[in-house]
Parts: structure tokens; C-alpha cells; sequence
């Protein structure tokens, strides 16, 4: 209620490592990264007079080629998180509160923490490192796995408030990516977990911006769309100034069968599967779960939305 919320927001993949790509760009063909490219989130906060962290929850989840992009990589968690019962959320926020307190003590620089919480992500759990926590339904344990992130997440949130008369800050969260338990959807087989679709159960994330102190965020005009667009939000933040979301938003992944690229722009989703050549068009606000079609029936938006498409693909 005291930040600015987006829960139409959809990341740039289904999948962590291509997503944490498109989180640290501010262009959104660079889903796949590129070997040697600086990093514009860090590189830009760096420039602002930042000092960089990023806090890893598991070894899977930040790529090591963005070690480099900032000034420290924090792994110290990654070993909670090796067996099969694991769950560090609670950890996770204790170690960044632990990481603000010991930079406050030594450091006059603002601080930029990049948190990467593992908690919700398959396998789901609960309760926490009991081998009978994997008995449950998938949909009953992911939403256990969410209420602990949840907390954990608030109790960042309320360690931020605490040392607001002194810091002023910002928390902003989003996901690389959600997940799917086994949805319909029209033209691909009900999938689970995330990285083989494009639907959005696993593209459609949420945007929020909060700050314990008040109007932090007033100056910029709206919130990102894309997970491409956070980093430069961010950015608009640090400097004051305007911030506009992209028009629209790409998102691609190779799955096992098919590659799929996509493109979101005010409620319609384009999508194209490359190998087997098929074209969906849904108009979401009326079809949200996707289930009807429409591009045999709209040529014109397909090929407008196809070339804005087309322009993404295209090297830069």
C-alpha cells in the first residue's frame, strides 16, 4: 500500500540464467548475453558512486560470468542449498541485513544489494530439510515455499523501515521468471516447473517498489514493464529523473522440442515457434489463460506485432 506496484510485468525468459541476463541489461535482445559485455546495471550504479553486492542463495542462480560486473559476489549460502531439502529465504535476508550493517560501519559510498532469493524454485519443500517434504502436492508445497519467502522478504522490509531516520532507501523486488503446476493452455501441452514455455504462469511477474521513506519513487511516471526495464528504473531512481517503460516486451527461450520468441505489448502476446513455424496471438485481457488463438483470424496485429518483434531478432 506505501510503494508502487506492476502485476503485469513479465520477465525476458523462462529460465534463471537467461533472465539474470536480462535483469543487468537495459536492452532486452540481450536475453542471452554476450561473452566480454560489461554489464549496464552495475556498470551504471558503479558510475553513480555505488558500491556493488550481489548476495547468491543458490549455485545455479547468478551465472559466474556477472562476477566481474560487480564489486562482490556473496556465496556463502550456496552450500544450505545442495541437498534436495533446502530453504535459506530466512538465511538469505539475515545475511543482507548483516551485509547493509557491516557496509554502514565501514563505508560512506551508498550501497547497491542485488538479493537473490532462491525460495519458491523446484524442488518445492516443506517443511524444510525433511525427507518426507517432498510427499505433499506440488501446488500445497509451492505455496508453503511462497509464505517463507514472503516473510522473508517482510522481514527485510521491516529491518529497511527500522534504519530509515538514518538511511534513506529503496527496496525493489521482482522474479527471474514464475512457474507452471500443470495449467491448460491451447497449444502446448500442460507443462510444470518453468524453462519449456513461454505461457504466462512462467513469463508474468510482478514489479514493486517501496521505500520506508516516501516520495523515493514519485518523480518517475510509471513502472517497468520488463524485466529489461529495471535496471534502467533503477537507475531513474538514483538519478531523479523520468522514467518510461518500454512499449513492449521480448522474451524467448530454447526449449527441449522448439525455440520460442515472443513479444508482450498492452494485452496482446505474439509468440512464434521457430522450428515448427506456428504463430499465437491472445488477447489477454479477455483470454487470459490462453486458451483461443486468434491469430488466424487478426493477420493484420500479427504482422504488426511481428515486425516489432522482428526488430528484436535483429543484430544490433
Amino acid at each position: 500500500g506505501e510503494g508502487r506496484l506492476r502485476l503485469d510485468g513479465h520477465s525476458t525468459s523462462s529460465r534463471t540464467s537467461r533472465a539474470v541476463f536480462g535483469l543487468n541489461s537495459s536492452d532486452a535482445r540481450n536475453y542471452a548475453g554476450r561473452p566480454g559485455e560489461p554489464y549496464f546495471l552495475p556498470a551504471a550504479m558503479k558510475a553513480a558512486g555505488y558500491t556493488t553486492r550481489v548476495l547468491v542463495a543458490h549455485s545455479n542462480q547468478v551465472e559466474r560470468g556477472i562476477d566481474g560486473g560487480y564489486d562482490e559476489v556473496d556465496r556463502t549460502l550456496e552450500a544450505d542449498m545442495r541437498g534436495p531439502y533446502g530453504s535459506n529465504a530466512g538465511a538469505v535476508t539475515a545475511r543482507a541485513i548483516q551485509t547493509i550493517e557491516a557496509h554502514r560501519a565501514k563505508s560512506s559510498t551508498p550501497l547497491f544489494l542485488w538479493v537473490h532469493y532462491f525460495d519458491p524454485h523446484s524442488p518445492y519443500v516443506d517443511p524444510p530439510g525433511n525427507p518426507l517434504a517432498l510427499k505433499r502436492r506440488d501446488v500445497e508445497r509451492y505455496a508453503a515455499e511462497v509464505a517463507r519467502a514472503d516473510r522473508a522478504v517482510g522481514d527485510l522490509a521491516a529491518y529497511l523501515r527500522s534504519i530509515s531516520p538514518q538511511v534513506g532507501s529503496l527496496l525493489f523486488m521482482t522474479a527471474d521468471h514464475g512457474e507452471e503446476l500443470g495449467e491448460k493452455h491451447a497449444y502446448v501441452r500442460p507443462t510444470t516447473y518453468h524453462g519449456q514455455s513461454l505461457n504466462e504462469p512462467v513469463v508474468r511477474i510482478p514489479m514493486l517498489a517501496w521505500s520506508p521513506t516516501p516520495p523515493a519513487t514519485e518523480p518517475l511516471q510509471e513502472m517497468p514493464r520488463s524485466l529489461a526495464d529495471v535496471a534502467p528504473f533503477l537507475v531513474a531512481v538514483v538519478a531523479g529523473s523520468p522514467f518510461r517503460a518500454s512499449q513492449h516486451v521480448f522474451f524467448a527461450i530454447d526449449t527441449t522440442f522448439d525455440q520460442l520468441v515472443g513479444l508482450y505489448d498492452e494485452g496482446w502476446k505474439l509468440v512464434l515457434h521457430r522450428r515448427t513455424n506456428l504463430v499465437t496471438l491472445y488477447d489477454l485481457k479477455s483470454d487470459p489463460f490462453e486458451l483461443n488463438n486468434l491469430a488466424p483470424t487478426q493477420p493484420q496485429r500479427v504482422q504488426q506485432l511481428g515486425e516489432a518483434l522482428g526488430s528484436y531478432m535483429l543484430p544490433r
